[in-house]
């Protein structure tokens, strides 16, 4: 079947990865065990315009004292990710986005990402070289790519069976095994990794940058 749609990962894909959720437990000298919990309340709960209710839950996942100041400092950690993720675009990204989408494919984002990160793809324009309802952000769905659900909204607000469409991005197990495992494997897959090449075969396409995407989705399709 044509390949007829292309969903990106955006962090580490199309930007520089920020990852608020390690900047907290280092702040507060967490255990690495709460990483998946955190990962879930950074960018995982649904993000309802209320700073307080979403920072208290961060708290909580983190199991600090859900306080004005520890507020406050996570705050600090999630505005400066996104500071971080405004400035961070890679240079080719935009190029590449341009040249599939002139070639007729439906791009889609896939993103486990923090409030308010819709504003990185508004600032660095972006947003209008994916179709407006599939660009799908963990923050205001309410789940994240361990959910793999998410997978499955992003294909159907595209229009595509998975069988149509490539996953790009940098993590197989989120980016790859995830996609494949909600669409029993049917979904192809680029992986943007100089380092997880054999762990990679058999299950996706591995580049070694962005610039490589434009080629491996011709070869794919």
């Amino acid at each position: 079947m044509a390949l007829k749609a292309v969903l990106f990962d955006l962090f580490g894909t199309l930007i520089t990865p920020t990852l608020p959720e390690y900047e907290i437990i280092e702040r507060f000298g967490l255990d690495l065990k709460t990483h998946p919990g955190l990962v879930r309340a950074v960018c995982g709960q649904k993000f309802e315009n209320s700073w307080g209710k979403y920072l208290g839950k961060v708290a909580e996942a983190a199991g600090i004292e859900n306080n004005k100041g520890n507020r406050a400092v996570v705050r600090e950690i999630i505005d400066q990710a996104l500071e971080n993720g405004i400035k961070g675009v890679f240079p080719e990204a935009k190029g590449v986005l341009q040249g599939l989408k002139e070639k007729g494919y439906a791009l889609g984002l896939v993103s486990d990402c923090y409030p308010i990160s819709r504003e990185i793809l508004k600032k660095n324009g972006l947003l209008g070289f994916f179709k407006k309802e599939a660009v799908i952000l963990s923050y205001e769905v309410g789940m994240i790519k361990w959910d793999q659900e998410i997978y499955r909204v992003c294909l159907e607000r595209l229009g595509v069976k998975a069988e149509q469409a490539v996953m790009v991005g940098d993590s197989l197990e989120t980016d790859i095994q995830m996609s494949k495992k909600v669409t029993n494997g049917k979904i192809q897959g680029i992986l943007i990794s100089a380092e997880e090449g054999e762990k990679a075969k058999g299950l996706a396409r591995v580049v070694s940058s962005m610039a490589e995407v434009p080629r491996a989705v011709e070869e794919l399709r």
